[in-house]
């Protein structure tokens, strides 16, 4: 885990210890707050660098057209037309702002 993770969880460990001497249904609410960010936490990490590769034909239908919507370069992409059996090797495409 990260540093930011650690420390959330750390804080809200030491929250929910200090709200069960006060009462045991406040420390559970904070336990499952703290296991909700930490997962928010956890799915952040997992979708934050994803490359979204969007394939269409172009309008004459003699080219295509590579677009890559999402936050990350996409690399070592291959692409094959089926009916033609023409296949194209792209080595990376940058995000498309």
């Amino acid at each position: 885990m990260d540093k930011r993770t650690t420390a959330v969880l750390a804080a809200g460990i030491l929250v929910t210890l200090l709200l069960l001497f006060i009462n045991l249904y406040l420390a559970g609410i904070a336990l499952i707050i703290l296991v909700a960010i930490i997962m928010t936490f956890l799915i952040m990490k997992d979708t934050a660098f994803r490359p979204q590769v969007d394939v269409r034909l172009k309008d004459d239908a003699k080219a295509i057209i590579l677009t890559n919507g999402g936050n990350s370069p996409a690399v070592k992409i291959h692409i094959a037309l089926v009916p033609m059996n023409i296949e194209y090797d792209v080595g990376s495409l940058a995000v498309d702002a």
